[in-house]
């Protein structure tokens, strides 16, 4: 198997987990709040990391500390927004409007990274905001604070995914970086511990594997970004989105109204039409 085609398949693989993980979160959200879900996962994040440390024998090696402590605050405001949104809509929602962070990545690069902002950008924009709206707009009974935290969260993840790119651009492993999040977001949601008397024999193997697959998405995902193109990666890593609807469907019955569903095409086409406007050949960027 090539190099190329490992890549694509790491993407495929990673993919299916973050959307499977997700679902795996809203499963969790009637025994424990979303904050708590996300305390499990920077813990076992953590010790995972220890994990991959002891095993490679590559210490973690931070050399822009602006950029790390970057992705560490914001990525774990999104971490946290993510699974309250999770647990108070559901599950393809939630990855859904999260999806829209590299739409917020485009306007935070331009007016605080010194990114250059393309007028070819704006028709995807427009789409994602467009879609967005009529997601609000629904009328699916979900609470409107529950989507706007999502979006709240895919805000957070667009202010990270900049300092995500400084990170790569300075070689750092993708082990460093995830840790980053771990450091910042435990002691934001570590007054959530009491919730460990919730734990049972019956949910406990669930919470771990909902930690765990979040952490080798990230995994596969730098591994598939560094052996695929940057067009192909883009667009590969918006299958999630799809993904994620789907497994909801299935799981969790997610409640899907034809105003949601315009507002989703929407949204993939305008994440699409963005990602082929920012790697499109001839445009070398850093995968996100």
């Amino acid at each position: 198997m090539s190099d190329r085609l490992r890549g694509i398949v790491s993407i495929l693989i990673a993919c299916l987990f973050f959307a499977s993980g997700t679902v795996g979160a809203k499963l969790l959200s009637g025994t424990f709040s979303g904050s708590y879900m996300a305390l499990a996962r920077f813990v076992v994040g953590a010790v995972l990391v220890f994990g991959a440390v002891g095993i490679t024998r590559r210490p973690l090696r931070v050399t822009n500390w602006r950029a790390w402590i970057g992705r560490g605050l914001f990525g774990a405001l999104a971490m946290v927004f993510y699974y309250v949104g999770i647990a108070a809509t559901s599950s393809g929602r939630a990855t859904l409007l999260l999806g829209m962070a590299p739409a917020f990545v485009l306007v935070i690069g331009a007016l605080f990274f010194s990114e250059q902002f393309r007028w070819g950008y704006v028709f995807g924009l427009a789409l994602c905001i467009g879609g967005a709206s009529l997601i609000l707009s629904d009328g699916s009974s979900y609470p409107l604070w529950g989507d706007l935290t999502l979006l709240a969260a895919a805000l957070m993840r667009g202010f990270a995914l900049n300092y995500i790119r400084e990170l790569r651009t300075d070689a750092h492993d993708p082990v460093t970086i995830y840790f980053a999040v771990c450091v910042f977001g435990l002691p934001m949601v570590l007054h959530t511990a009491p919730e460990t008397a919730h734990i049972t024999a019956s949910n406990l193997p669930l919470l771990l594997a909902v930690s765990a697959i979040m952490f080798f998405a990230q995994i596969f995902f730098a591994y598939g970004f560094k052996h695929t193109s940057a067009v192909a990666a883009g667009l590969l890593t918006y299958l999630v989105i799809p993904l994620a609807v789907g497994l909801s469907i299935v799981f969790v019955h997610e409640r899907i109204t034809p105003r949601f569903i315009a507002g989703a095409l929407a949204i993939f086409l305008g994440l699409v039409g963005a990602a082929w406007m920012v790697n499109r050949p001839g445009k070398a960027t850093p995968a996100d």
